[in-house]
């Protein structure tokens, strides 16, 4: 079976977002956002084909592994011909899906011979976009107060990312990953900076919006995200140098107050099982806790 995957890059993301944005209207869900395809796509070799009218996106982990978001578009066609795919190369049937609409689809059809693995750390936390805005009611008093605080202590500004600003935050994103202990998580923020400063200059291309927080001219905290839809916002990444205490709440409210009011909801994507990060994402009250799965077809090599 001839389907063409190729790697996401400015020249093809167009591409991308033509199919992308005609399935993605009832999408809660950060996975297959086009920025973050492109921000991401060397670290976990992501891939992309449009096929028979339907939009796939891979990942390869290793040599003959890899697993597939669910298909975007007609979910039916669409995992018939992973099947054929996968089987052509021999190698088990591989998907990665939230709840919702294209889940539905998927278990309508194919829900016998597939083992289902639910993924805690995966799980998206989604909040209320005037919730963020507004920090109103006795469970996020504790986030007014870090603010006040911050407010006390500092000479503080908030502006839009944009190309005015964004080498003094990616300076400070250096700063921060430098800041990390030696090991794997250094590893990933380290690739994460060199994607952000190849991805960032092109964030308009990309419909990138971000925000930073300035104390006396100097960016300690920033953040930068993409649309799922016309309704959700996905807030891709946050980062407050942490001497700063109270910028990560400060930078949280002031970019869902810089959003268009036709958001309704922020996807704030997962905790990656660390447990300060899901106390955190907890403590501001998710309106929709999105579970996602692992799902593999039963399949044995002959």
């Amino acid at each position: 079976m001839d389907i063409c995957f190729k790697r996401p890059n400015l020249d093809n993301i167009e591409e991308y977002f033509s199919y992308y944005d005609k399935f993605c209207h009832n999408m809660f869900t950060c996975e297959g956002v086009p920025s973050t395809l492109v921000l991401w796509e060397s670290f976990y070799n992501q891939q992309f084909a449009i096929y028979e009218d339907i939009l796939f996106v891979k990942f390869e982990t290793e040599k003959n592994n890899c697993f597939f978001l669910m298909p975007f578009g007609d979910v039916k066609k669409g995992i018939e011909i992973l099947i054929e795919y996968t089987k052509s190369l021999n190698i088990p049937l591989q998907l990665f899906c939230e709840e919702g609409e294209r889940l539905e689809e998927f278990r309508k059809y194919f829900k016998d011979g597939f083992t289902f693995t639910p993924l805690r750390d995966d799980l998206e936390y989604i909040y209320s976009a005037e919730s963020l805005k507004t920090l109103s009611g006795k469970k996020l008093h504790s986030k007014r107060n870090h603010i006040s605080s911050f407010t006390r202590n500092y000479d503080w500004s908030f502006e839009p990312l944009s190309l005015n600003n964004l080498s003094d935050a990616l300076e400070m994103a250096d700063l921060w990953a430098n800041q990390a202990e030696d090991g794997e998580d250094k590893v990933s923020l380290l690739a994460e900076n060199a994607a952000m400063k190849k991805v960032l200059p092109f964030m308009e291309r990309l419909k990138i919006k971000g925000g930073v927080i300035k104390v006396e001219g100097k960016v300690v905290a920033f953040c930068f995200g993409a649309p799922i839809n016309e309704r959700v916002f996905d807030v891709q990444v946050e980062k407050a140098l942490p001497e700063y205490k109270g910028a990560y709440a400060v930078i949280n409210r002031e970019f869902a107050k810089s959003l268009d009011s036709s958001y309704e909801y922020i996807n704030r994507e997962d905790d990656m099982g660390i447990e300060g990060l899901r106390k955190a994402k907890l403590s501001y009250q998710p309106k929709i806790m999105l579970e996602k799965y692992f799902i593999r077809r039963n399949y044995e090599k002959p």
